[in-house]
């Protein structure tokens, strides 16, 4: 007898260890584990507990869920507490065993259900029992119990999230992960076709395109300007006449050099074609 005794405090201290070793499951904060202790259903929606109050097979953690929702695993002295649309729920324990009960819920009411726990004798493993209980002994279970969260949203039993709760994550589109991935970078040919300008072609008139303003054409050396006539000014933006070249003084060479820049300039940006450019540029060189 006294070594009977001495076995089964052994048990219950080692179950008690491992209980708190064991505990598998995550715990709400306590603010939340005294607001659930107020038992205060909302008008709109029911209050389900699912309560495992013993310390019986402390060690073995067992599964629960809510019309296939699993909520999580439950521990000794842990309960679970959800708002649910009314309905009819049916609690599922899995252990050893599996075991359920359906449970009709109505707005503004609370309901409990108690996860009993038992040790089997022949293999020494926990086996579940849920059932529904009165108020009263279900409110002693969970007042002595601590409660767990659930990763289960309200919307799994027809619930509306709570103002200012997180919104439920959506899944992501590919738009959004390539966005996330940065800008996707332009290829070579679109890059030069939105860099190049936009000329004007050939066949348009030059005299319609604005041309870039030329440098003042210094002024000739007196001994080179004849005294009996008046010589005019040629200017890079208006070339002279093969004439009026001939009859014009000597051009000095840093003119010279600036008219085929220029000549050059308007050649590369498709103002003139290459045949005016040659003929321009020969009568540019050919000047005295």
């Amino acid at each position: 007898m006294r070594f009977l005794t001495r076995y089964f405090r052994a048990l219950v201290l080692i179950t008690a260890a491992l209980a708190l070793v064991g505990c598998t499951a995550p715990r709400a904060k306590p603010d939340a584990d005294l607001k659930a202790k107020q038992f205060t259903p909302q008008a709109e929606t029911a209050s389900l507990y699912i309560y495992r109050s013993e310390m019986t097979g402390a060690s073995a953690p067992m599964t629960v869920s809510v019309n296939n929702q699993s909520l999580g695993k439950t521990n000794a002295r842990t309960y679970y507490n959800l708002e649910v649309a009314p309905g009819s729920y049916t609690v599922v324990s899995s252990a050893d065993n599996t075991s359920s009960v359906t449970v009709e819920v109505e707005a503004g009411r609370s309901y409990y259900v108690w996860q009993k726990v038992t040790m089997s004798m022949g293999s020494g493993t926990a086996r579940a029992q849920v059932s529904l209980v009165s108020e009263a002994q279900g409110q002693k279970g969970v007042l002595a119990s601590k409660l767990l969260t659930t990763k289960v949203r309200p919307s799994a039993f027809g619930v509306a999230p709570a103002a200012g709760s997180p919104p439920e994550a959506p899944a992501a589109a590919p738009v959004a992960r390539r966005a996330a991935a940065g800008p996707t970078p332009a290829s070579p040919t679109a890059t030069a076709a939105m860099s190049m300008p936009h000329f004007v072609p050939d066949a348009k008139p030059v005299s319609r395109v604005a041309r870039p303003a030329a440098a003042p054409a210094p002024a000739p050396a007196a001994q080179n300007v004849p005294t009996a006539a008046t010589v005019p000014v040629a200017s890079p933006a208006q070339p002279a006449p093969a004439a009026t070249a001939a009859a014009a003084a000597p051009m000095p060479a840093n003119q010279k050099e600036s008219r085929l820049q220029w000549l050059k300039q308007m050649r590369d940006a498709n103002l003139i074609s290459s045949g005016e450019y040659e003929t321009k540029r020969q009568q540019v060189l050919s000047a005295p």
